[in-house]
Parts: C-alpha cells; sequence; structure tokens
C-alpha cells in the first residue's frame, strides 16, 4: 500500500505518434529563375510541379499562390497611377494535369470563377487583406501608389479541381516517369480586364503589368516508414 495519497499522482504521459512529420514548402515556376518577371505580353505562364514524395500528402486549404503585383507605367511617364479589380485577377486561365499527361482540370475565364466564389466564401471579409481586396478597406486608393513603386503583395488559394476541396492528397500515388505528382499551369489576364488607370482614360496599349517573386505554398504531411 502506497503512501502516497492516489489523487495525488501525476496524469499517465501520453504517447504520441511520431511517425507522421508536418513540412512548409516553397515552390518556384519550373518555367523560370527565382528572378523571373512575368508579363501579358512576354513570358505569361507561371507553371508549377507538385513533387511527388512517397507517402506524403498535402493540404488543399493550406496551399496558395503568393506574388508581388507591380503595374507599369510607359516609357518616360512618372506620373500615371493605377489600379486593379477588387482580388487582384491576374489569371484567366488554370490548367492542372498529372505527370502523364493527363487533364483533369482546365477552366478559362478562371478570373470570374475567383471573382463569384470570393464573394460567396463565409471567410470572404477576414481574407481581403491577403487577396488584395480593396472593397473592405475605407480607402480605395490605398495601393495605387504601391503598385508602381515597390509592388503589392499578393496571395491567391487554388479554387479549382482536386484543390478547392478539403481532404488531403496522397501525391505520391500520381507518381510517374516524369517525377512529379500534378503540374499546375496559370496564364495572365489581358490587362483591359483586369486593371484601369486612374489618372484619366490611359490607352489600352499603355496598361501593362508584371508578377515577381512568384512562389507556391503547400503544408505537406509524410508518414515515416516504420
Amino acid at each position: 500500500m502506497s503512501a502516497i495519497p492516489s489523487n495525488l499522482y501525476t496524469a499517465p504521459k501520453v504517447n504520441g505518434i511520431n511517425s507522421i512529420k508536418t513540412t512548409s514548402i516553397t515552390l518556384r515556376p519550373v518555367n523560370a529563375s527565382s528572378t523571373s518577371e512575368f508579363m501579358y505580353d512576354g513570358n505569361r505562364e507561371d507553371c508549377f510541379h507538385i513533387p511527388a514524395y512517397a507517402n506524403s500528402y498535402i493540404s488543399p486549404k493550406q496551399t496558395f499562390l503568393s506574388m508581388i503585383v507591380n503595374a507599369v507605367r510607359p516609357d518616360g511617364d512618372t506620373t500615371s497611377t493605377y489600379r486593379f479589380n477588387p482580388g487582384y485577377p491576374v489569371f484567366n486561365r488554370i490548367q492542372i494535369k498529372t505527370s502523364s499527361g493527363a487533364i483533369i482540370c482546365d477552366i478559362d475565364d478562371y478570373h470570374i470563377l475567383l471573382k463569384l466564389l470570393f464573394n460567396f466564401d463565409p471567410e470572404f471579409e477576414s481574407k481581403a487583406g491577403v487577396s488584395g481586396d480593396y472593397r473592405f478597406c475605407e480607402t480605395e486608393t490605398v495601393d495605387e501608389s504601391e503598385l508602381t513603386e515597390s509592388g503589392v503583395t499578393i496571395q491567391h488559394d487554388i479554387l479549382a479541381g482536386l484543390f478547392s476541396q478539403d481532404h488531403y492528397l496522397p501525391v505520391g500515388l500520381f507518381s510517374g516517369a516524369a517525377g512529379h505528382s500534378f503540374e499546375i499551369t496559370l496564364s495572365l489576364n489581358d490587362p483591359e480586364m483586369c486593371m484601369s488607370s486612374s489618372t484619366g482614360s490611359a490607352p489600352i496599349e499603355d496598361l501593362k503589368y508584371k508578377l515577381s517573386n512568384c512562389n507556391m505554398q503547400m503544408k505537406w504531411f509524410s508518414f515515416q516508414n516504420r
């Protein structure tokens, strides 16, 4: 019989599962270097390869795009300012395919779908700051000077196909000869469809923008072999 009262014993130690590893990774476009810029009249496609890690899953809800958006003034112009439509709809098409080449998602007018899904998202207002939707800001001109200088950092969720649902994706099961599981290609939108001049009616050919520091943030869950 123990001299220590039973109610003074500490709670039993619970052993967690140490075979599950969580990792955050950053992917760069495979068709450009880390310093490359994307423009509608130049390199107009962002292409990402999702690795096919064995025994691994990705969380679509924790996967998003991050980029810096700059409005580009014509040569010799130092005063013009511009603004983007709410949400910075800089992509007009998204295509997702497996490493074997099978297309599982191909959406044109992606910027329209993005706008509709944003409007019906229960967390729409809380995401407005990172998605660039200034409709919830007290002033709608907060980004105009930044756009033509250092640019504005924007985050976009991938709201298409397998990446717009709640379940984890077993990327290891989609491994192919190409060495990756999925290929995600986003095509840039026509400047006329996503931005306008805020200092008068600028000619359409003067509307230009560029994307830099484009990357994809992902959360991985892997199971260690035991």
